[in-house]
Formats: structure tokens, C-alpha cells, sequence
């Protein structure tokens, strides 16, 4: 009750996800209801080419608390994977884009996906089916996976990223360089995009160590014909230094905030009417 009155079952869940001693089975109630329900949410952050190529999106997952404002999936996913949930939370996430890309072919976004997720038999035939369902050319889908999780060195995670690719999405590496081991796991890894961990960008001015660290992962991933994404960019003298190193992708608070996926349609629009040139 709260007031005297029925607490809505949307209130009893916002508050659960702030409350550090909320229940798991409570937190699993409320990923279940917003399933049911359709109340995640899609955001959408820029990853801006420095070359002028046409920018893509990084998609994220919110819900929102009891007064309207966004809940960190920090205090849910880890409950998500947990409790066996993070399939379905990837699979709703995918379909929900795909569908908003039937109606905006032009757009292109990367998706992280869990490492159970990519363990789960038929995944990739669910992928191949909702691409054809809602119309989606799979190369303007990229799915991003961290370096811990590639490590674990799978042969289901490994085969099933081999499939992804196959299909013709493109494969992610997120955070690199927070693993252990990183240059030899950079050797052998199949992926299209390295993305390099914020722990190095944020130091980039002012540690030589990160510089280096950065520019020899640049290195070995142009090797390896891998575009290079430094996320964390969080002021402009941190995007004036990896300018200057020649780093092709650029993603961070600086750079563009996380807006609701159902605002990017204008910018789309205004994009598309200055002819900036579309990422193939």
C-alpha cells in the first residue's frame, strides 16, 4: 500500500531494482512483467565514423522507475543472466530493432549479446528467421560480445559467432584489453570490429602507457582488417588525441548521449537529406 492505497504491481518492481536488498525472485517478477508487457526500453548511442562515414547506433536496454525515469541495467541484467532470462531479454531486444529497422532500412545498430545467449541451440536460425521476417539486410546488424566472454573459448559461443558472420551480421569485441591475455586472444579472434575498453581511452592524455597500449591494438587490428571502435569518449581533447592516431570509430558522452530509439527517425531524416554517405 503506499498512501492508503493498492500499490500497482509497476510500482512495487520500479521500487524493487533500488532497493540493494531487493529479493532476486522479486527482481526476476519484474523482468518477467516487462516481457510480458513490452515495457523495456530501447536507447540508442551514436558511434560516429571519423572518416565521414555514415554514423551507426549502439543499442541499449532501460525500464523505467515509478517516476518515469530510466533504471540502470546494472541493476538487472546480472539478475537476468542469473536467472536464465538473458535469452529472452536478448531475443526481445533483436526483434524490437528489427522491427524498427523495417520501417528505417537505412539505419544500422550493434547489439550485445550474453554469452548464454549465444549458447542457446537455434539462436542463429531465430536471428536468420526474424531477418526475413521484418526485412533486414543482416550486414546492417552488428552483435557485440565481450572479451571475458570470449575467452571462455566455447565451442558453441565460438560456432555460433562463425555462424553469425556467415549469415553476413558482422561480430563486435567489446571492452578488449580489460581481459587478460589480450594479444593472443586479438590473434585468433574471427570479429569485424574491435572495440577498444574505456579504461585505456579515459587515461589516453594523460598516460603514454594507454597511448601505447591503444595504438598497438590499432595496429594489429588493421592487420587483421578490423575496424576500431574507442568508447568512453568523454571530452574533446580525448577525441582530438584519437583523431590524431587515425582511430575510425568514436563512441562516448562527447560524442552523443543515449536518446529513446524512436527519436532517431528525424536526425535519420535530416542525415539523409544532406547526402552524408551511407555505412555499407
Amino acid at each position: 500500500m503506499i498512501n492508503g492505497r493498492p500499490e500497482s504491481l509497476e510500482s512495487q518492481h520500479s521500487r524493487w531494482f533500488g532497493n540493494p536488498t531487493a529479493d532476486t525472485t522479486d527482481i526476476r517478477a519484474a523482468l518477467l512483467h516487462a516481457l510480458d508487457h513490452n515495457t523495456f526500453v530501447l536507447l540508442a548511442q551514436p558511434i560516429v565514423s571519423t572518416r565521414g562515414e555514415e554514423p551507426y547506433h549502439e543499442i541499449l536496454i532501460r525500464m523505467h522507475n515509478e517516476s518515469g525515469e530510466f533504471i540502470s541495467p546494472d541493476h538487472f541484467l546480472s539478475v537476468a543472466r542469473d536467472t536464465g532470462l538473458a535469452p529472452d531479454i536478448d531475443l526481445w531486444v533483436i526483434e524490437n530493432t528489427l522491427e524498427y529497422m523495417r520501417y528505417h532500412p537505412l539505419s544500422c545498430f550493434s547489439i550485445n549479446l550474453a554469452p548464454v545467449t549465444l549458447c542457446c541451440s537455434g539462436l542463429v536460425a531465430k536471428i536468420a528467421e526474424l531477418l526475413r521476417e521484418y526485412m533486414v539486410i543482416p550486414q546492417r546488424i552488428i552483435f557485440e560480445i565481450t572479451e571475458a566472454d570470449t575467452l571462455s573459448d566455447k565451442e558453441q559461443t565460438v560456432e555460433a559467432l562463425r555462424s553469425l558472420r556467415q549469415l553476413g551480421c558482422r561480430i563486435a569485441i567489446d571492452d578488449f584489453g580489460a581481459g587478460f591475455a589480450s594479444y593472443e586472444r586479438l590473434m585468433s579472434i574471427e570479429a569485424d570490429i574491435l572495440k577498444i575498453d574505456g579504461s585505456f581511452v579515459r587515461g589516453i592524455t594523460k598516460c603514454k602507457i594507454s597511448h601505447y597500449i591503444i595504438e598497438s591494438f590499432c595496429q594489429v587490428a588493421a592487420m587483421k582488417d578490423m575496424q576500431v571502435v574507442a568508447e568512453f569518449v568523454e571530452n574533446a581533447e580525448i577525441q582530438m588525441c584519437l583523431e590524431q592516431m587515425n582511430i575510425g570509430w568514436l563512441q562516448g558522452y562527447h560524442i552523443g548521449k543515449p536518446k529513446p530509439l524512436l527519436t532517431l527517425e528525424q536526425s535519420s531524416l535530416l542525415r539523409r537529406l544532406f547526402n552524408i554517405k551511407i555505412i555499407s
